[in-house]
């Protein structure tokens, strides 16, 4: 049988999710520091850690089968890939920005300017769309300090939470793109090497699907079951049996509910006479 060979990120913020997400997969790794490559245990997959900037290279070179990237570098760098699926890992925004006490509010206020960035050719594109002419300025490494050392007015830079800019003392003014991790794969795999990226493809939807979802199990009394519909409960509805505790009639309730809404469908549900609510975590979900 063949085997896949996926090459990931050694370090860095993709590096950290990677095999997180790959764990909730049900793919099992023996992990030990400076391992270069990694033997899947329960699925044909091996890991390659490498570089995040040699990811597209060792796949478009076929010298790995898979690969997660940045999609900020692989539109940067345009490698001869295929795009399979979003992560949803490793979120951030491509950003331009600009010194707090500069006038600068907007991007046509930079026309004729200095802008440095790692990402020469995503800055050049973003300006030459909106029709301005600035002089793209590469640095390798943090760009924040360039407006400090005035080799630019402004930077195009990854945004996370925001924190590097605040203690630079720049603000954002306008998003270049939204960037997160990618599986890509290359453009000559065989028939049974599909497959094995097929059946990876649909646990990894199943781990994006279940983020940021909670199952919520509790014991609400029939009499109430009907004011259940007006709490707006997600998926398919509420999956309900019958519970025998004495003389009230009670039913035992499981839906699926958002993380940043279950505190409010808690309350509600305490409203409607829910009772013994559980808030379970789930790893995977197939809707």
């Amino acid at each position: 049988m063949c085997r896949l060979k996926m090459a990931v990120q050694n370090k860095g913020k993709l590096g950290r999710v990677i095999l997180p997400f790959l764990e909730r997969a049900g793919l099992r790794f023996d992990i030990v520091e400076r391992q270069l490559v990694a033997r899947c245990q329960n699925f044909p997959l091996d890991l390659l850690f490498v570089r995040h900037s040699d990811v597209g290279v060792i796949v478009e070179d076929a010298a790995a089968d898979l690969g997660v990237i940045g999609s900020d570098v692989l539109a940067e760098q345009a490698f001869g890939v295929k795009h399979i699926m979003n992560l949803e890992l490793a979120k951030s925004s491509l950003c331009l920005a600009v010194p707090e006490n500069l006038g600068a509010t907007q991007a046509s206020d930079l026309n004729g300017k200095k802008i440095a960035t790692n990402f020469p050719n995503l800055s050049k594109q973003y300006f030459e769309k909106l029709g301005l002419n600035v002089e793209i300025v590469r640095l390798r490494g943090s760009v924040e300090i360039a407006p400090v050392l005035e080799i630019a007015v402004g930077i195009v830079d990854l945004v996370a939470t925001g924190t590097t800019l605040r203690q630079n003392r720049l603000k954002v003014i306008d998003k270049v793109m939204e960037a997160q991790g990618v599986l890509v794969a290359g453009k000559t795999l065989g028939d049974d090497q599909l497959k094995l990226v097929e059946e990876l493809k649909f646990r990894f939807l199943s781990v994006i699907e279940a983020r940021d979802k909670k199952l919520l199990v509790f014991n609400l009394p029939k009499a109430s079951l009907e004011q259940l519909g007006s709490i707006g409960l997600g998926l398919d509805g509420p999956t309900v049996s019958e519970v025998r505790n004495g003389t009230v009639e009670m039913v035992d309730v499981q839906i699926v509910v958002e993380e940043s809404e279950s505190w409010g469908v808690m309350r509600k549900l305490k409203g409607i006479g829910a009772s013994g609510i559980l808030v379970m975590g789930i790893e995977r979900l197939v809707s």
